[in-house]
């Protein structure tokens, strides 16, 4: 029976940062002065090769072990997308894998492109603004919601979160900013506005000048 190749996981890891695609965490944890370090991923299957699995398709054609019907997740997320079918479509967790991907490629891209990194200046990490442009009417009461949604949020917190804020014109609170070591996905931005009741017009990057040097959050 095909298994998952050693060039494949390679390729899964590497591409996934070390993080689960759906809440950020780190994947594995450092050994301590009593313990080994510990791999909490899964390396798990979009469509099942079982028939009774979760997802499984009988006229899926692609090889199931295959890099394109596998994405990283931590334990806890592994249970729920295969718990929760209706909500974690093939679809929907083929984005996902493409929207973390593309964070971690941007964040190690902009780590080694920043002309700012220097030796004599610490290791230090990237800095990054997520900017979200609300479209225009909303109450007073629903960025408040909004302002609670991102400082309590689990999966915003897995970025590394620094600040959150809003922006404002002549009294009218325009958009929100998050800034992060990562590049926050700009699904799960939408995912949270959704949970506010707030919609969104566009969300945008950027990597600020500098380097962040302060403490690094739980």
């Amino acid at each position: 029976m095909p298994t998952i190749t050693d060039k494949t996981r390679k390729l899964l890891w590497a591409r996934s940062g070390n993080r689960c695609a759906l809440c950020g965490r780190r994947l594995t944890e450092a050994a301590t002065t009593l313990d080994p370090a510990v791999v909490v991923g899964d390396e798990c299957h979009i469509v099942s090769k079982a028939p009774d699995g979760p997802r499984h398709d009988p006229f899926f054609a692609a090889d199931p072990d295959g890099y394109d019907n596998l994405l990283l997740l931590c334990s806890a997320d592994n249970r729920m997308v295969d718990t929760q079918l209706g909500t974690y479509s093939v679809e929907k967790l083929k984005q996902l894998k493409a929207n973390h991907e593309a964070a971690v490629a941007n964040a190690v891209d902009g780590h080694f492109a920043n002309p700012a990194r220097s030796p004599a200046r610490g290791a230090g990490f990237d800095n990054y603004r997520t900017e979200i442009l609300f479209q225009p009417g909303h109450l007073e009461t629903e960025f408040e919601r909004f302002q609670q949604v991102l400082i309590a949020d689990r999966r915003l917190r897995s970025y590394g979160k620094v600040g959150t804020g809003f922006g404002a014109t002549a009294g009218v609170r325009t958009h929100a900013w998050i800034q992060a070591f990562l590049p926050v996905s700009a699904e799960l931005v939408r995912t949270l506005a959704r949970e506010a009741g707030i919609s969104v017009m566009a969300i945008r990057h950027e990597l600020l000048p500098g380097i962040y040097n302060g403490l690094i959050p739980d």
